[in-house]
């Protein structure tokens, strides 16, 4: 599955307060890689949630000062459900003239590396680098930047600029992202300031999970379709295992001639983990008396 970007969002110059909230514009979509930045925030982050209620806290990769007094980082989640989701980026102390943004994700399921935090201060305008990864050729990257005093930024290719703040009157966060080709590799921001700021990295790859379980019948045909389609046969138990490299929903289906099977069929949100305990049970169709004489020809 090709990695894609699926929206962004940009939060308001200068908001305040112990926590900062910013909606996806549409809903988002189980498994699917969900992204949060923040930067020019005077108080660090304790946790960042969101409004789903299922994931818990998101994976906080750096929270740091980018030495004028600033704090930028961002935080990663796989989210477990579909529908309408509010980030909140909540804080240890109430913090004046931040801003946030948020990205989703689809493709990648599983976390490569991520960079530590680069601090550059009063360094050259041109490029901010971050820190190194080694990636592998397909890996999906995503790079971030915040900067303490006004700045303006472009892309530096092949990365693509995703989602950019406001950067009046003295802020700018941006988030950009490109397929790695693999090795060594750093995200650069082309910024038109000396100023201090901080720049990161992350790079995530389709891994791949499995889901299994039993059908009861010996040599039962598995199908599953969603995000991938195919099919497995089950073992001389009646056991099965269903190989993905892709989140999302999946519909398992098992048939084998002869045979009823219940459920009829079964929906499994994968989310980066394999999922165990899809059992079915198979029971031996019987034929009816009318059925019988039917085919009888009486």
């Amino acid at each position: 599955m090709a990695n894609t970007f699926i929206q962004g969002k940009n939060g308001p110059a200068g908001i305040t307060g112990a926590t900062y909230s910013l909606a996806y514009n549409s809903n988002v979509t189980v498994g699917n890689l969900l992204i949060a930045e923040w930067g020019h925030l005077t108080s660090s982050v304790s946790s960042v949630t969101d409004s789903l209620g299922v994931n818990g806290n998101w994976n906080v990769v750096y929270d740091t000062s980018d030495g004028a007094g600033y704090i930028g980082g961002w935080a990663w989640m796989f989210t477990k459900a579909s529908g309408a989701c509010t980030v909140n980026v909540n804080l240890a102390a109430s913090s004046g003239g931040g801003r946030i943004e948020i990205a989703e994700e689809n493709g990648p399921t599983a976390l490569r590396a991520t960079a530590a935090a680069n601090v550059i201060v009063n360094g050259t305008a041109q490029p901010s680098n971050s820190n190194t990864v080694s990636a592998t050729a397909g890996d999906w990257l995503i790079g971030f930047f915040s900067s303490g005093t006004g700045n303006t930024l472009s892309a530096a290719p092949p990365w693509v600029l995703r989602a950019q703040s406001d950067a009046n009157p003295n802020a700018l966060n941006a988030m950009q992202d490109t397929d790695a080709a693999g090795g060594s590799t750093f995200t650069s921001f082309n910024g038109s300031s000396t100023n201090a700021r901080v720049c990161g990295l992350g790079a995530f790859y389709a891994a791949t999970f499995n889901i299994s379980g039993g059908t009861g019948v010996a040599g039962a045909t598995v199908n599953y379709s969603g995000p991938a389609s195919g099919s497995v046969t089950a073992d001389g138990s009646g056991n099965y295992t269903i190989p993905v490299s892709a989140n999302g929903t999946f519909t398992i289906t098992p048939s084998k001639s002869g045979f009823a099977f219940s459920p009829s069929s079964q929906a499994v949100n994968m989310v980066s983990a394999n999922v165990t305990g899809i059992n079915f049970t198979g029971s031996v169709q019987t034929t009816t008396h009318t059925q019988l004489r039917h085919w009888r020809g009486n």
